[in-house]
């Protein structure tokens, strides 16, 4: 059923009042039109809107200028807009407007000076977006016209002109230009039909994407470094990949691929990593080499595509001194934004004061670092996770990404902040993924209870976290963990992450952030703008 068909109904106060900016806006939209107020005019519009009219198809800009007087224009050729009848129709973030109009305009024709009246309904369709309607697309379905001469003479009429339009075609025609035989007209009623089908399907079309921009942090690449492999991966009976593990191999090295998804799904820019099998964990004189020559490849692609990538750099976390070291390089040579650090080093917990040269350097070059799952120990996901009551694969996939890497990096945040690292770093940044690894649930636990001992801390667990800690999605896109992150952080420590390819959400990346019931300044800052601010991506 088409959208016209359907009575407009307005449930609550906020829809009549987004039907009431929306009224407002498409009158003023030509208001400015015939009164020659371009920049308002522009303010209506989205950045990618078109126009199609009896003159003109195509984008908003070219539409703008094409309007615009010449230098020997005179006044009363600008067409007028008696608006009538407005009706608006919602539909979430999209809506449709239909205006009965009549546009009247006096212009010399053949000698004569004639008023041209076109009665039309012009049809808007609309998006919010940053909490503000914009027009994204205007086209006039024809009803008739007429052509009034001012001093009587006879007309010649256009030959093959429609009837719909048919005096609008002798106005065009003497004024040098061709009208389109094909527009939206009641003298040819399928014309219409199909117009309007074309604005249903833009109407009813799921996952329109309303974002000015999406940048996701925690998305994964893999660079070969060579025959010597770091350390073996424990031995599992599930593949941490996933069911499509040769896939995850595919984008992880394939860049093109990687941009086509990305173009496909509407990511603007990804920050990306190396939490796989990266050289992190290897052998000291291994892991210092690889993790360089991981970085220098990393680097080589995102200066193909500089404001498609970020990289954080991947750091010999068992060599502490020279993680340091190569985190001052990949910074300040090689423009990373900060660096990842997957899971333990080799059994140690990161609070040891033989990794705090890390930290130091990153707080020194203020730049984040992402504290990233790794594989749990055998001896730990045997003793923790495995049973009797049920199989092995249930045991090692809730021992690793169903909850126990998870787990022991949330037990890595609470070393680190109970350490007093921020009080010797107070402006270090971190970063906690799948909505903080457990942490936020327990933030007021935390306080109560490290709060019955003397902590030797100058502040509140909590204080530090959500003073410090950001916390990202990672590809749990469920709307009850997003109300807890942002209840407990709020909105300026909340960053968007897919964990691609390891997760591939596709067409969710963006629908679940627009659907989202969050304000519209709250959607940009999760979308894009705290990662800008973080990573200095601007």
């Amino acid at each position: 059923m088409l959208f016209e068909q359907t009575r407009p109904q307005t449930h609550n106060a906020q829809e009549m009042l987004d039907k009431y900016q929306i009224t407002e806006l498409v009158h003023y939209e030509r208001y400015a039109r015939d009164y020659g107020l371009w920049d308002g005019m522009a303010t209506c519009y989205t950045a990618d809107a078109t126009i199609e009219i009896s003159w003109y198809k195509g984008p908003i800009k070219g539409f703008l200028e094409a309007s615009k007087p010449g230098p020997d224009a005179q006044t009363d050729s600008l067409p007028a807009h008696k608006m009538h009848e407005t009706l608006v129709w919602l539909n979430g973030n999209k809506a449709v407007a239909v205006v009965v109009t009549t546009m009247t305009g006096r212009t010399p024709v053949q000698g004569q000076t004639m008023d041209n009246l076109i009665y039309v309904r012009l049809v808007y369709s609309l998006k919010r977006v940053n909490g503000e309607w914009k027009i994204y697309s205007m086209t006039p379905v024809y009803e008739r016209d007429t052509l009034l001469p001012v001093t009587p003479k006879d007309i010649k009429p256009v030959e093959g002109a429609r009837d719909s339009y048919k005096n609008l075609a002798i106005v065009l025609k003497d004024l040098g230009a061709k009208t389109s035989d094909d527009l939206p007209g009641l003298d040819q009623p399928a014309s219409v039909q199909k117009f309007l089908n074309g604005v249903q399907d833009w109407f009813e079309k799921k996952g329109v994407i309303q974002m000015t921009k999406i940048i996701t942090v925690e998305e994964h690449f893999q660079a070969p470094f060579g025959e010597s492999a770091p350390q073996a991966q424990p031995e599992t009976k599930v593949d941490p990949r996933g069911p499509k593990g040769n896939l995850v191999d595919h984008y992880l090295q394939n860049f093109d691929k990687r941009l086509a998804y990305m173009d496909k799904y509407n990511i603007d820019m990804q920050v990306l990593s190396d939490a796989g099998k990266s050289p992190q964990m290897a052998p000291d004189a291994q892991a210092v080499a690889g993790c360089r020559q991981v970085n220098d490849t990393l680097a080589a692609e995102i200066k193909k595509h500089p404001t498609r990538f970020a990289g954080l750099a991947t750091l010999p976390v068992n060599v502490p001194d020279a993680a340091a070291e190569e985190l001052e390089r990949a910074v300040t040579q090689l423009g990373f934004k900060g660096a990842l650090i997957a899971g333990l080093a080799n059994d140690h917990f990161l609070d040891e004061p033989q990794y705090f040269p890390i930290f130091e350097m990153a707080a020194k070059l203020d730049v984040p670092i992402y504290l990233h799952p790794g594989m749990v120990r055998a001896s730990e996901r045997k003793m923790l996770y495995h049973s009797s009551a049920y199989s092995d694969q249930i045991g090692d996939m809730i021992s690793l990404a169903g909850w126990g890497w998870h787990m022991e990096q949330g037990v890595q945040m609470l070393h680190l902040i109970l350490s007093g690292l921020f009080d010797k770093l107070p402006n270090l940044k971190l970063i906690s993924g799948h909505w903080g690894e457990f942490v936020p649930n327990f933030l007021e636990r935390l306080d109560e209870f490290t709060g019955m001992v003397d902590p030797h801390l100058d502040r509140k667990f909590s204080e530090y976290y959500r003073n410090n800690v950001y916390i990202t999605a990672s590809g749990m896109f469920t709307q009850p963990q997003m109300d807890l992150g942002l209840a407990e952080m709020g909105p300026n420590h909340v960053l968007w992450a897919e964990d691609f390819p390891y997760l591939r959400r596709e067409d969710q990346v963006a629908s679940f952030l627009e659907q989202a019931p969050i304000k519209p300044d709250v959607r940009e800052k999760i979308g894009h703008e705290n990662a800008e601010k973080l990573f200095k991506l601007n």
